[in-house]
């Protein structure tokens, strides 16, 4: 608990070095604030005075002319040369590229779970044979189609409510046409 406690403490006193250093000495325990009163309310705007008015600002007199005795541009900034300067390598960052396909693929496993999955699933099936055309426990799933496949689900899918044979309409599009670009 007193790790946490002087945590909080550096923490709140992180802009005030001298304040952070005599803390970190000292180890002196954070105060508990009590809870204050209510403010008082404000004073009713009508009877607070108006401020007065500012004075107008006094003429200044134009700066008696001088010599020129810097010039009128700053000297040029000297950069480095290329050969001067010494490479910092950057670290290259690897980002994971995101399958455009990959939302399509989630809703239509989602779907072949739904109504498919007692026997394409290989922790539910003891079907064998429907496991060999795809298994939706594998990730390879959406490869194990092709054309006759996506006809063959799709029409088992007709027969179920309009929003699963929409979702493996726009699956099967998005994977044909994927395979038509490579």
């Amino acid at each position: 608990m007193r790790p946490l406690l002087i945590a909080v403490v550096l923490l709140s006193c992180a802009g005030d070095e001298v304040r952070r250093h005599e803390l970190i000495a000292q180890r002196v325990p954070v105060p508990r604030v009590a809870a204050s009163a209510p403010p008082a309310p404000a004073a009713p705007p009508e009877s607070v005075p108006a401020p007065p008015p500012a004075p107008p600002p006094a003429p200044t007199k134009p700066p008696a002319k001088q010599a020129l005795t810097t010039p009128a541009w700053p000297a040029p900034i000297a950069y480095a040369t290329p050969s001067t300067v010494t490479p910092n390598p950057v670290p290259a960052v690897e980002v994971a590229a995101v399958d455009p396909r990959e939302s399509t693929r989630k809703a239509a496993h989602d779907v072949l779970a739904q109504y498919c999955g007692e026997c394409h699933e290989g922790h539910r099936s003891k079907k064998p044979e429907a496991l060999a055309i795809y298994d939706l426990d594998l990730p390879d799933w959406p490869g194990r189609f092709n054309a006759h496949r996506f006809q063959t689900a799709l029409g088992r899918l007709d027969k179920k409510p309009a929003p699963a044979s929409e979702v493996f309409a726009a699956f099967r599009d998005a994977e044909l046409a994927a395979t038509a670009a490579h």
